[in-house]
C-alpha cells in the first residue's frame, strides 16, 4: 500500500483491484466488488453473525 493509504487496523480489509499480483499484509484481495462481498458476508464462526468488513478500492469503485 502507498504510505498515504493505510489499512484500517483491527478490521477486516478487502481491497478491490484488477492487479492479480497485488498483496499486502493484513488485507485480502478481490478482483471485483461481487468477489469482495462474498467473504464479507461469511460469518467468522459457525452460527455467528457476519463480521464487519471494509471493502476499499481505487477511483473507479
Amino acid at each position: 500500500m502507498p504510505p498515504r493509504s493505510r489499512l484500517l487496523s483491527g478490521r477486516r480489509n478487502i481491497v478491490v483491484t484488477r492487479d492479480p499480483q497485488w498483496a499486502a499484509n493484513s488485507a485480502e484481495r478481490a478482483g471485483s466488488i461481487a468477489q469482495a462481498l462474498e467473504p464479507a458476508a461469511e460469518p467468522s464462526e459457525p452460527a455467528a453473525a457476519p463480521a464487519v468488513a471494509w471493502v476499499v478500492g481505487g477511483g473507479e469503485i
